[in-house]
């Protein structure tokens, strides 16, 4: 909730999955300032804090760390405002979580998850959720709308939930530049070699007290970390600005990647609506393929496109977009699911809405 430019964040009891484990943890209550000028203004012994890295992460711990008086300095090869780095960061925002895909490191975190909305939705703290846990139920509630309810045999059940669109594009420069006015400061520069060997070198140009690092792959060099690697993948882009036979698509539609009658897998189908001109179709998930080197006629992009129009044959009538019809990307995950609570790699789905309950914990919770 919001009061006079300050926004608070509510304490909260959550559950969290790690390694396959629920944790049940407390995030304490925080209050961000969305006003230029910081919270809790620094003074001549406030702590001076670099972070390496310049995406969501990186930002929002910005944001925090500057409204509870620190002095920060953001180092990364790239800036937001930067064609290659757009290309990168939403294409990390917009792809499916890992749970919903081909995951050869998958656990029972999802059904976790599962089971901690269920719960949450009968104790009325989340809203707009329905289940149907049935073929007919599934077929009643979706019998009119506009994908095929015998998609690769049919479905058997389904859910679906409120949830905002989230334009990254805006919201990554509204942060820049909230945490420009804030005072941060920025240097464009690529760190090289491990960062724990040369730390207190660091520590020492920068005239800083502790790096925090949100580099996002990055980190399987900076740190040696070898639980970190990269994963490749791709979205199309449509027009949908009702030109044409194009229906235009209001809702967002998740179908998880399943097994058919032989065992083969069927792929995800991702169709989200990045704004209310563009969707979003996906998914293409390549791990450990460091190179972003598709194309949008590379033949597992045509698959991706032809499987979305089998699931909804409205998008046989789609355009893409003319100025930029694809885009690819890299991003981080890593083998034992993400860091909660020790390091902040993110992965796609938790980036915006658990980034600053995450944040406040590392800042709030270990100070010392």
């Amino acid at each position: 909730m919001a009061d006079n430019g300050t926004v608070t964040l509510r304490a909260s009891r959550q559950m969290i999955t790690r390694e396959g484990r629920a944790i049940d943890f407390e995030y304490p209550r925080i209050q961000l300032s969305t006003n230029d000028e910081p919270k809790e203004k620094p003074n001549k012994d406030s702590k001076h804090i670099l972070i390496l890295g310049g995406g969501v992460s990186a930002l929002t711990v910005t944001w925090i760390l500057l409204d509870s008086g620190y002095r920060v300095i953001l180092v990364a090869e790239q800036w937001v405002w930067t064609e290659d780095f757009l290309h990168q960061f939403f294409f990390e925002l917009i792809e499916p979580k890992r749970d919903t895909g081909r995951d050869p490191n998958a656990n029972d975190s999802h059904a976790i998850k599962l089971q901690g909305i269920e719960e949450a939705v009968d104790d009325h703290r989340i809203h707009g959720y329905k289940s149907y846990r049935t073929k007919e139920d599934f077929g009643r509630e979706f019998k009119d709308f506009s994908f095929s309810c015998d998609y690769r045999g049919g479905f058997k059940c389904g859910y679906t939930h409120d949830a905002p669109i989230i334009n990254t594009d805006k919201a990554m420069a509204y942060l820049m530049a909230l945490v420009i006015c804030k005072g941060a400061n920025f240097e464009a520069r690529k760190i090289k070699g491990n960062l724990r060997d040369q730390g207190k070198g660091i520590l020492e140009i920068f005239d800083a007290n502790a790096v925090l690092n949100a580099t996002g792959p990055a980190a399987r060099d900076l740190l040696g970390d070898e639980d970190v690697y990269p994963v490749c993948g791709a979205i199309l882009r449509v027009d949908n600005t009702r030109n044409g036979q194009f229906n235009h698509l209001n809702d967002a539609y998740l179908v998880p990647e399943q097994k058919d009658n032989n065992g083969a897998p069927t792929g995800v189908v991702f169709l989200v609506p990045w704004n209310d001109d563009v969707p979003y179709v996906g998914s293409i998930i390549q791990p450990h393929n460091d190179q972003a080197n598709l194309e949008s006629g590379s033949p597992e992009v045509r698959v991706v496109w032809d499987r979305a129009a089998e699931f909804m044959p409205n998008f046989r009538h789609a355009e893409f977009v003319h100025y930029y019809p694809f885009a690819q990307g890299l991003r981080p995950y890593t083998k034992k699911n993400v860091k909660l609570l020790e390091e902040d790699y993110g992965e796609a789905d938790e980036k915006w809405n658990q980034k600053a309950e995450k944040i406040n914990e590392k800042i709030y919770g270990k100070e010392d």
